[in-house]
């Protein structure tokens, strides 16, 4: 039998084709409207993810699944030129690999639709069969691209392996009670944050809280442009964003926890991983598409000119 290969990181997420149209303002209904410009490119938020953490210097492996078409293929080609390691990847013969339409307006604000047949093939029965993966890791990141169940059992391989937990539950559901004590870091943006807590008007402060004493171990709220709160064990905490000429953030999201998932793994200050993925994130909004996560050397150009900022 082959031995699982260790990472810092293991992600646990979608694997799709991103179709990104460019336009000069929304559709209204019945009205078509012209593009500015596309791209096809492989994504998903676990895609994203895991090249953000392998840019940032960590080794990382993904359990995901995929169809039998062309898509597939460019999905396989793009992992291994990125150094991301697909042994935990399914490929289903008689699927589809999933497909996601994004639209992005002049002010880099994106909208999706997409539909999910290939990343939904990952059930329990199957994290079970990668428990050698997860157990080999450090962080395992997960994000809500997969069936609730399937991640409520890779927390639960995760928390009792010893392993660090970053759940980002995107796209949002609402989430059992008994979830929430297998979390280390919940990362939700403050639109998901309010989606799942039924908190429509809350702040993102009222918000880290509420989850905070749901019984996660820190609870990470992103606001975009406004930056982020965090709510631990050391109490509420705001931090501030980088200021960047964005164009869009469609990855900003997902670079942030790649950012944030490999610097917990090297086990460094909460402080300095917010840091660090803050200005990852900020920099990936200044790239076009999903996987826009820089390299671990362009952000230290960054930070190097954003030496005297304090969160």
């Amino acid at each position: 039998m082959k031995t699982a290969a260790r990472s810092d990181v293991i992600v646990l997420g979608g694997l799709t084709m991103d179709l990104t149209y460019f336009v000069k303002q929304w559709p209204k209904v019945n009205e078509a409207v012209q593009a500015s410009s596309y791209e096809l490119c492989p994504g998903g938020k676990g895609f994203n993810q895991a090249t953000a953490v392998k840019r940032s210097g960590g080794i990382v492996n993904f359990i995901g699944s995929i169809g039998n078409d062309n898509f597939s293929k460019q999905i396989i080609g793009n992992l291994k030129k990125e150094g991301i390691n697909a042994d935990g990847i399914i490929n289903y013969k008689d699927i589809r690999t999933d497909l996601i339409g994004i639209i992005v307006d002049p002010s880099g604000t994106p909208g999706f639709i997409g539909i999910r047949q290939s990343t939904y093939q990952l059930t329990p029965n199957i994290i079970e069969t990668k428990i050698s993966l997860i157990k080999n890791a450090k962080v395992l990141l997960v994000n809500s691209e997969v069936r609730l169940e399937t991640v409520i059992q890779a927390l639960t391989i995760a928390k009792t392996s010893g392993l660090i937990t970053v759940y980002n539950p995107a796209p949002p559901e609402k989430l059992p009670e008994n979830i929430y004590k297998l979390i280390d870091y919940f990362t939700p943006n403050i639109w998901e944050a309010r989606m799942i807590s039924g908190m429509n008007n809350a702040s993102a402060s009222e918000l880290a809280t509420h989850f905070k004493n749901k019984g996660t171990g820190t609870a990470l709220i992103t606001t975009g442009r406004d930056g982020c709160v965090v709510a631990s064990d050391r109490g509420l905490k705001s931090y501030m964003a980088f200021p960047i000429n964005e164009v869009d953030e469609t990855g900003a999201g997902d670079t942030f926890c790649g950012y944030f998932a490999y610097h917990l793994s090297k086990k460094e200050p909460l402080e300095e991983c917010i840091r660090i993925a803050s200005a990852a994130g900020a920099l990936a909004c200044t790239k076009v598409g999903g996987r826009s996560a820089p390299t671990a050397s362009e952000l230290k150009g960054f930070l190097a000119k954003n030496k005297g900022r304090l969160l």
